[in-house]
């Protein structure tokens, strides 16, 4: 089950870089690199594609020529040895200030240099830890410290972390003469983030379209259209702060008369390294009270991993889900549907009273604050028509749909009910319900609550319900359900069956998707919109368009969570791993705090047990009874093994790095000489051929 915060053992598997190119940049293969622009080069170890060798000491300063920039460096991946080091300075040279010194899977993450120079410097081992020599892998480019002015028009396609964004009028001028839509202006992030959009003023006779995508891909996504009939107080009348999916927004401006004395806009464009990301696995299971996607706290049923005598160092890492700020915009996709795994029984819940057509059914609180649209709420309105509106509601609850318009203000476009959740909407008819002999029994509309906090769903069920005008036979009775869930505000739409007919619902039309306050974001489920439709077996997920948390604490503890079990803290979660060599079973526990869009606290706890089946010595070797007696130890050049009488004979005597890897083998006698003098200094570990014995540990001086 995925997880809010899960501690992930780091398994010693090596990452696959991606094939050095001309604009890699290698540490060590030049003392300075000066052409860095303000497209991303990749920046690798000394191994770059592979491993880097024991040993090295090397000093490399990047730098950018780009005026008024200063460099950036974000490290995507990051892992060497607990006796490598990598040291960061902000400058031309070793004598800068020290930004900071890295080891193990302490990645530097996203680093800002001062000016236009970093020098880094690093040291490794003559000892590599498996699983623990992959390196590092960071984008680096140049920092455009003063934001670019651009005006609409002006450009049509710009790349960008840091711009001031006008419209046709400039930064002092009023909009100008209308135009109607042949101007169009795209920002590009670079390469694996996002484009941020915060617009500072907004003050426009016209329509502004905005696109998650290239203004020429025909599957580009329309986020929304901001005029002044579909903004409000809320936002501050401005459109809301909005993240691409892709790396590029598009933005289209539709001029109308009066904008030669409106002042127009100015927005602030930057980027963002990631997206909240959720993988489509198990989302809870009926009984399981956890949900959707972790544990509070598991102490009583932690995941267990058994440590690896030849491996005693175990790394560690927080994999933390914290949803962000922002929750202003939606995605949507297809996700797999197992009724047996996903899904709240569709007759389990509170049955409410559902007995009429058309109607707007009483509010039904939330056990937890839902944030829709950028809005919290707490309580929902549900209809009998497939919706749960976030608005009190009065009257009927209708089916129909509005003739679209081509002009502001798009208030029923193409929905009656604004900030609602469709799923699915149609004419449904609650008078009549049905038996399938499905094991779910006689239909209702219920309304139920799984889970503990913070991981608690809201589901709203349409079981058997039959279709207005057309109830005769069981086929047309329809089936599924909406899902709220806690702390993500993910919203997830499951249809069991959907059967539409031209008698009812126009021609067969019924709607999955959602609708903002103002009508101006309409997020549709493909093919799920207007035209007649039928399904059995589907499930969609709406999932917000957010950056993770900026910021939240992170502490790992020993056994016990206080203050003298402390074994790390970082105030900003940039150190979410760390590595432990336990002489026994030990409980690792990671706490993240972060404050959520609601403005609560959250607190998070995993929990995962090493288990030492062996005691483990100072040096961090097993104590076993040994098969075999090991002489002189510590030696400077040879040992004597000589195996126990009740042992059988193997065919050789091993000689392994503390890595596990087999050196060299000699063959085994009652007792067998061992040379080491090839040998460096060291430790090394001796093990009878088959590797089904213990494993002594030696010390070659």
């Amino acid at each position: 089950m995925k997880k809010f915060l899960s501690i992930v053992l780091l398994l010693v598997v090596a990452w696959v870089f991606q094939p050095a190119v001309a604009q890699d940049i290698i540490m060590g293969s030049a003392p300075l690199v000066a052409d860095i622009g303000d497209s991303p080069r990749y920046f690798y170890d000394p191994g770059g594609q592979g491993y880097f060798t024991p040993g090295l000491d090397v000093t490399m300063t990047l730098r950018t020529e780009a005026v008024n920039a200063q460099l950036y460096v974000l490290f995507e991946e990051f892992a060497i040895g607990d006796r490598d080091t990598l040291w960061i300075y902000d400058g031309a040279s070793v004598n800068a200030p020290l930004l900071g010194c890295y080891s193990l899977m302490n990645s530097p993450g996203e680093i800002l240099a001062s000016g236009r120079n970093m020098t880094f410097v690093f040291h490794s081992g003559d000892e590599p830890v498996q699983g623990l020599q992959d390196g590092w892998k960071a984008q680096v480019y140049a920092y455009n410290s003063q934001p670019l002015v651009i005006i609409y028009g002006d450009w049509t396609s710009v790349l960008t972390c840091n711009a001031d964004f006008y419209d046709a009028g400039g930064p002092s001028g009023n909009i100008g003469t209308a135009v109607p839509d042949i101007n169009f202006i795209e920002f590009t992030s670079p390469s694996g983030s996002h484009v941020k959009c915060e617009f500072i003023q907004f003050s426009v006779n016209g329509l502004m379209k905005i696109y998650d995508g290239h203004y020429n891909d025909p599957n580009k996504r329309l986020i929304g259209q901001f005029c002044t009939s579909t903004l409000d107080a809320s936002t501050n009348n401005m459109p809301p702060v909005l993240f691409s999916t892709t790396n590029t927004l598009c933005f289209v401006y539709e001029g109308a008369p009066g904008d030669a004395s409106k002042p127009g806009w100015k927005a602030h464009i930057s980027c963002v390294p990631e997206l909240l990301e959720y993988e489509n696995t198990i989302v809870y299971r009926p009984g399981i009270s956890n949900i959707p996607f972790g544990d509070y706290a598991d102490a009583e049923n932690p995941e267990v991993i058994e440590l690896d005598p030849l491996h005693p160092m175990v790394v560690l890492q927080a994999n933390v889900i914290s949803t962000g700020q922002f929750f202003n915009d939606y995605k949507v996709e297809q996700i797999p549907y197992d009724e047996n795994d996903k899904l709240f029984p569709y007759n389990e819940g509170t049955s409410i009273n559902a007995s009429q057509d058309d109607q707007w059914l009483a509010g039904v609180p939330l056990p937890f604050v839902f944030v829709f649209f950028g809005h919290s709420y707490t309580t929902v309105y549900p209809g009998t028509n497939g919706l749960i509106s976030m608005n009190p509601q009065s009257g009927m609850c209708a089916y129909h749909y509005n003739t679209p318009s081509n002009t502001p203000p798009y208030a029923s476009i193409p929905y009656v009910y604004k900030n609602s959740v469709y799923g699915v909407y149609e004419d449904i008819d609650c008078r009549y319900y049905t038996d399938k002999n499905d094991g779910f029994g006689m239909g209702a509309v219920r309304v139920g609550v799984l889970g503990q906090f913070p991981c608690r769903a809201f589901v709203f069920n349409y079981l058997n319900v039959g279709l207005f005008g057309n109830h005769s036979d069981n086929d047309h009775y329809n089936t599924y359900q909406m899902v709220l869930y806690e702390g993500t505000n993910i919203i997830d739409v499951y249809v069991k069956h959907r059967k539409c007919c031209a008698s009812t619902n126009g021609n067969g039309e019924g709607i999955i998707g959602l609708q903002n306050n103002t009508s101006s974001q309409i997020l549709l489920a493909p093919g799920r919109g207007m035209t007649g439709w039928s399904a059995d077996n589907e499930a969609w997920r709406f999932m917000p368009v957010t950056p993770p948390a900026e910021y939240g604490e992170l502490t790992w503890y020993k056994d016990t969570v206080d203050e003298e079990h402390i074994l790390s803290y970082s105030p900003t979660a940039q150190n979410r791993t760390i590595a432990v060599r336990p002489t026994a079973t030990t409980s690792y526990i990671s706490e993240y705090k972060y404050v959520d869009a609601t403005g609560y606290t959250m607190e998070l706890r995993d929990t995962t047990l090493v288990l030492v089946p062996e005691p483990i010595d100072s040096t961090g070797v097993a104590v076993r009874n040994a098969d075999f007696t090991v002489w002189p130890n510590p030696t400077h050049d040879a040992v004597y093994v000589k195996l126990q009488s009740t042992r059988e004979m193997p065919s050789a005597i091993e000689v392994l790095d503390l890595n596990g890897r087999l050196l060299f083998a000699v063959p085994a006698q009652e007792t067998t000489r061992v040379d080491l003098s090839r040998l460096s200094s060291g430790f090394y570990l001796l093990r009878a051929a088959g590797g089904k014995g213990a494993a002594v540990k030696i010390a070659k001086r």
